[in-house]
């Protein structure tokens, strides 16, 4: 599919280019942008979560708890989690019932982040237990996606439709 002259066509081609048998390797610069980044990214992350660690379990300021739900909000897994779980729901390239689990999932994710910092002894007894409907939910949707995909005539109806009216 072409939109305002680019090419929309779902492919893997990308991968081919940072393929070291090939002879011009296109991606080479986009990996090594990538790696540097995340040199960079990961030992900064890491310093700066052992630093809220310590300060969080070790010297416990006023506001500690503050500090740590401040730490973990980049875990910001139930929303997303329940957004994927409501765009399954309304799409129609994958059973309703997938995105009715994925919703499900992120409220047992949410419920345990809150727990967590709310009330740490229930969060203690609801953590094996709470975790399974997550487990189950996201099992499900990448079984589902390895083994039947999406339907490819609904997406690219879908795709046709959404660029044709906005």
């Amino acid at each position: 599919m072409r939109v305002w002259g680019i090419d929309f066509t779902l492919t893997l081609d990308h991968y081919l280019r940072v393929d070291p048998g090939l002879a011009q390797l296109h991606g080479l610069p986009t990996v090594w942008t990538s790696v540097k980044i995340a040199g960079f990214a990961a030992p900064f992350g890491g310093l700066l979560s052992l630093v809220i660690a310590y300060l969080v379990e070790r010297v416990r300021p006023p506001g500690g708890n503050a500090i740590g739900f401040v730490a973990l909000l980049p875990a910001v897994l139930p929303g997303v989690i329940l957004g994927i779980g409501y765009l399954i729901f309304r799409s129609t390239f994958l059973p309703r019932i997938l995105g009715v689990l994925m919703a499900i999932a992120g409220s047992s994710y949410l419920t345990n982040s809150f727990a967590g910092f709310l009330a740490p002894e229930l969060r203690a007894h609801l953590l094996p237990y709470i975790l399974v409907p997550c487990g189950v939910a996201e099992l499900s949707l990448t079984l589902w996606l390895l083994v039947m995909g999406v339907n490819v005539q609904r997406w690219k109806e879908q795709a046709k439709a959404g660029f044709l009216t906005s």
